[in-house]
């Protein structure tokens, strides 16, 4: 099988508990390093599943790679090579498919509970999910809604039964928490007040507990997306 191609934008976001999961499962993932010049590929054919992580710019500016990313997402759809985006990646795959990428009603960061549709993707249909963002999608043609949150109401989306998008983190374990609530991300935190932002301290307060109840939803998805890898 060819490996899964995850697109890491961010040297700080790297691919977390999915790397865990393919690692557990004996899938081979390639990841593009975007944040140190890495190219993103063209190629359709030397990938069984693509996996897009998130990124602090927006799927709106106009950056090259984004509309490369675009492109690609579009070829995968095209060949059913199974996408998963995670926030910003999520973000990407509605915005290729013809959807919008505009501010959220409320900027997500912390701990946020998600309600779910579809006990066959998530395991669950109530979970708590980590959340960094200011911006949501909207659904393109032809997306199921699978999840929500009380704060922002398109939380993921599936299409053709086999492409994912997320507006939340489901990849995230302690570490990249951790590295996330440095100091420039308790900052971040102190210069958005908002009802769905969350103090740095809240957001640890929860993380033993919360971390468990999400990393066994994503491994739950995990599986459900891995279902369509092409052979």
């Amino acid at each position: 099988m060819q490996p899964i191609v995850v697109i890491q934008n961010n040297r700080n976001d790297g691919p977390g508990l999915f790397e865990a999961f393919a690692r557990a499962h004996g899938l081979s993932l390639r990841v593009v390093r975007r944040f140190e010049g890495e190219a993103v590929p063209t190629d359709i054919e030397t990938m069984s599943g693509l996996c897009i992580l998130g990124s602090v710019a927006s799927a709106n500016d106009d950056e090259p790679d984004f509309r490369a990313l675009e492109t690609l997402v579009r070829k995968a759809l095209g060949r059913r090579v199974p996408v998963i985006g995670h926030c910003f990646g999520g973000q990407l795959l509605s915005r290729a498919l013809g959807g919008e990428i505009t501010r959220a009603p409320h900027a997500e960061i912390g701990w946020s509970e998600i309600q779910a549709s579809d006990p066959d993707w998530f395991g669950s249909d109530r979970f708590p999910m980590v959340q960094w963002h200011y911006e949501t999608f909207s659904l393109p043609s032809g997306a199921r809604l699978v999840a929500q949150s009380a704060l922002c109401a398109n939380q993921a989306f599936v299409i053709d039964d086999i492409h994912l998008g997320m507006q939340f983190h489901c990849e995230v374990d302690r570490p990249k928490l951790d590295s996330w609530l440095n100091a420039k991300g308790e900052r971040e935190i102190a210069e958005n007040p908002g009802v769905g932002v969350q103090s740095a301290d809240a957001i640890r307060a929860k993380a033993d507990r919360a971390l468990a109840q999400s990393a066994a939803v994503a491994n739950s998805l995990y599986l459900r997306w891995a279902r369509g890898l092409r052979r």
